[in-house]
């Protein structure tokens, strides 16, 4: 039998199942629900194989800077947790954060973002 190590090497779609980790769903929807707590602070959940819910913080400030106000600050954190979910599994995102945070683990988040809305 052949190690996964090896086997990885051998089969590319093997590393790529590793890298996207086990336990994201892949090809399962994912539900995305925003719901203002107050002003700044969202309540995110994340319908996949497990539910994950998130407390987000959104300054004024930033949420203008990243929308210009075409889009409401729901939508922007919405589009966010797309962002992340391409990279990793809602389990691994963190349960309580400031959004522009997002940046710090992931330098292309606002890159990303901006270019899309």
């Amino acid at each position: 039998m052949i190690s996964e190590k090896k086997e990885a090497e051998v089969r590319p779609e093997i590393q790529s199942r590793h890298i996207l980790k086990e336990d994201k769903p892949i090809g399962i929807p994912t539900k995305i629900t925003v719901e203002a707590i107050n002003p700044i602070s969202f309540e995110v959940t994340v319908q996949c194989a497990k539910t994950t819910k998130h407390t987000v913080t959104l300054s004024e400030d930033y949420y203008k800077k990243m929308t210009n106000e075409k889009i409401t600050a729901e939508r922007l954190i919405e589009r966010s947790f797309k962002f992340l979910l391409e990279r990793e599994n809602n389990t691994s995102i963190l349960s309580s954060f400031d959004l522009p945070l997002i940046k710090h683990y992931f330098p292309e988040y606002e890159k990303t973002i901006l270019r899309i809305l």
